[in-house]
């Protein structure tokens, strides 16, 4: 945990549970330039030098906690879903040796037989199947990104996606978001132009069969792979035990206070260094900021390009929790109650202006969200994890 005396970049720092609830454009400076923040960018950096990232997929839900960001490439799709463009990119970068795919749930819903529920975009993609598609943009994004709505077939048949597009192992998983327990489900080895898959007897059944029988597949309840020291990701899952017990004895109310998500932040971003990573005050306690990854690239100049499927895929996303805070504002025990700050971040301050534009037109929520009390737009460009200039954004 940060040592809160190394916050303050000007020696006046503000109280750490305001950082997180109330946030400004002084707090995430005074965070992100902390002695804290440079170490653990530093360590990120270095561990990139090194070859040793693992590239983590998951959820944008506020509550799933990614084992060690200091050492990960997190990009977060709702439920962990698939990118519109091919996802190489990141993953066959010369920095980074695996990826995992990791899909969450509320572990209060694991039962034998059936499979566990807790991630809304899961629960879209289930509505969606029973009821056809809204009119919502949200749809969008489910029907082309989100293949199954349990989150144990979710999981496995990304990382058998993503492994097509690789020669790095990877791993598919599930989280409890409750408690932060990680439950391996099956890595997928890429082998002369074919995928290897490792995977408990459950999972090899439904994969082969192409058959989904919730009974049989959680018939003793979730279906895990054995794991031991020589396992290819036994050192993320260690210290994913790690990371638990510290939230724990830092958070004693994290278990219930993880039952419905009610972040301060949506955070929308290009950036590749993790939140946690540049904010290690305002991103240490999970339930505080909901992300969404925009997919890009850059050329040989170093210019960022992001696609228009991609753009299109990020606004379809940032849909959801928008329209969830405003129709839930102040209203206690609801999902996104108290969200009122909106972070659009890229490499560059004209490009996170653009976005900002591009959402504001698109996004018929904003004008009015905007009008709720202490309800903002901020706007970055972020230097190797490091705020160069930010803004309030206030459109005409």
């Amino acid at each position: 945990m940060p040592n809160p005396a190394e916050l303050g970049p000007n020696g006046k720092d503000l109280e750490i549970s305001e950082l997180r609830t109330n946030i400004t454009i002084e707090g995430l400076l005074q965070d992100n330039h902390s002695s804290a923040a440079k170490k653990r960018i530093r360590t990120w950096f270095e561990t990139k030098d090194a070859g040793e990232l693992d590239k983590l997929r998951i959820c944008g839900d506020s509550r799933v906690i990614p084992p060690n960001p200091d050492k990960e490439i997190i990009v977060n799709y709702i439920a962990g879903g698939s990118t519109p463009e091919p996802a190489s990119g990141i993953v066959n970068n010369p920095g980074v040796k695996s990826a995992i795919i990791m899909t969450h749930f509320d572990g209060e819903t694991a039962t034998l037989k059936k499979p566990p529920k807790g991630c809304a975009g899961l629960a879209a993609k289930e509505v969606q199947i029973q009821n056809g598609k809204s009119n919502q943009k949200l749809d969008n994004y489910v029907e082309k990104h989100i293949w199954h709505p349990d989150p144990v077939v979710q999981a496995v048949i990304s990382a058998e996606e993503l492994a097509c597009e690789t020669e790095k192992p990877v791993l598919a998983a599930t989280q409890d978001h409750r408690d932060g327990s990680i439950f391996p489900l099956a890595v997928m080895y890429p082998w002369n132009k074919s995928v290897i898959t490792v995977a408990p007897r459950r999972i090899k059944k439904m994969l082969h069969g192409r058959r989904y029988i919730p009974e049989e597949l959680y018939e003793e309840g979730i279906p895990t792979i054995d794991v031991d020291e020589g396992f290819k990701f036994y050192d993320f899952l260690e210290e994913s035990k790690r990371r638990v017990l510290e939230l724990k004895d830092a958070y004693p109310d994290l278990y219930e206070g993880s039952r419905v998500q009610n972040p301060s932040l949506i955070a929308w971003s290009t950036c590749v260094v993790s939140f946690q990573t540049r904010f290690p005050i305002i991103g240490d306690r999970p339930g505080t900021v909901f992300q969404v990854f925009v997919s890009r690239t850059k050329d040989d100049l170093d210019n960022l390009k992001i696609s228009p499927e991609d753009l299109q895929s990020s606004l379809e996303q940032m849909e959801f929790p928008v329209k969830a805070s405003l129709e839930n504002h102040a209203q206690s025990r609801k999902s996104f109650a108290s969200t009122n700050t909106i972070l659009i971040d890229t490499e560059h301050f004209a490009h996170s202006v653009a976005l900002a534009l591009r959402f504001v037109r698109k996004e018929r929520s904003i004008p009015r969200w905007l009008e709720l009390p202490n309800h903002k737009i901020l706007v970055s460009e972020t230097t190797e994890g490091v705020i160069t200039r930010i803004e309030e954004f206030k459109p005409r």
